[in-house]
């Protein structure tokens, strides 16, 4: 994850740490980048990529992970955590089509948050597609269709001899997305 604001709570920079151990699967790849213009005092960004193989670049399914905290807990996000995290792929026309598809993307972010074993509260989202049509001089014209997923959620952490927010299996849960997303098996399941 992205470096810590030098103000951060130590909650917020422990959880962060734990990040830093996560294994990556070879056809992901995996960047830290500015969080954007946040709605929490501190938080951190990733941005990743499914690939078909280290042999075949071609890029399956990306998105964007935010770990968002407020020391303050929000009362919407009944938390001081906050993931938001994005999947987007291009899909055929026929898929397009498929009347259950919102449905099945869905379910698919449960699946991946179930599968990761992440425990979490207040989950919201939206599942948008987006056919758009680009032509050229002649007004020949070829159709893309983009499957996104938005979706938000609230760690809630295992309490023990510590607090503990497993952020890292949040992480899994957003690989897991991407990698549904993509048509390919989900890695992480716990």
């Amino acid at each position: 994850m992205p470096e810590q604001q030098s103000d951060a709570p130590t909650e917020f920079t422990s959880a962060l740490a734990a990040l830093r151990s996560l294994t990556i699967p070879p056809q992901l790849a995996l960047r830290e980048i500015p969080a954007r213009g946040s709605v929490a005092p501190f938080s951190a960004a990733l941005s990743g990529e499914v690939h078909r193989s280290r042999q075949r670049p071609e890029i399956l399914a990306h998105g964007n992970l935010s770990v968002l905290y407020s020391p303050s807990a929000p009362e919407q996000w009944q938390s001081r955590f906050r993931i938001a995290a994005i999947a987007r792929a291009d899909i055929d026309q026929d898929m397009a089509k498929d009347p259950f598809l919102q449905h099945v993307a869905r379910a698919w972010i449960k699946e991946s948050l179930d599968s990761a074993q992440a425990h979490y509260l207040a989950m919201r989202g939206t599942v948008t597609i987006v056919t758009s049509e680009t032509f050229d001089d002649d007004l020949t014209g070829e159709l893309d269709t983009t499957l996104e997923i938005r979706a938000s959620w609230s760690p809630q952490p295992v309490t023990g001899q510590a607090v503990d927010w497993h952020l890292e299996r949040h992480v899994e849960s957003w690989v897991n997305l991407l990698f549904a997303t993509s048509g390919a098996p989900m890695l992480f399941v716990h």
